[in-house]
């Protein structure tokens, strides 16, 4: 997991779905359109999906590259989740 990854910004990203406990899900892809402490909203092509965060461990292409992104690490508020992501970088 790359800690730079968890950092940014993740409305606008496309995100498919590697993982979950809920294997009707894997494999779903789609647009970020919102994010909240404990869910992924996703644009996809039928429809908007809302996703526990999680439940799942989510690939998303950030500027060309695709990380792998486990929901457990990223289920904080977006704001929270960028200043805790600061304080893992010393570890």
């Amino acid at each position: 997991m790359n800690i730079t990854a968890l950092k940014q910004e993740f409305l606008g990203r496309n995100v498919q779905v590697v993982s979950s406990k809920d294997p009707s899900l894997v494999g779903l892809e789609g647009e970020v359109i919102g994010e909240s402490k404990n869910m992924l909203r996703v644009r996809t092509e039928n429809g908007d999906k809302s996703l526990i965060k999680a439940n799942s461990v989510f690939q998303m292409d950030m500027d060309g590259q695709l990380y792998k992104i486990p929901g457990k690490c990223i289920t904080f508020r977006p704001e929270d989740r960028i200043k805790k992501v600061k304080r893992w970088e010393g570890l």
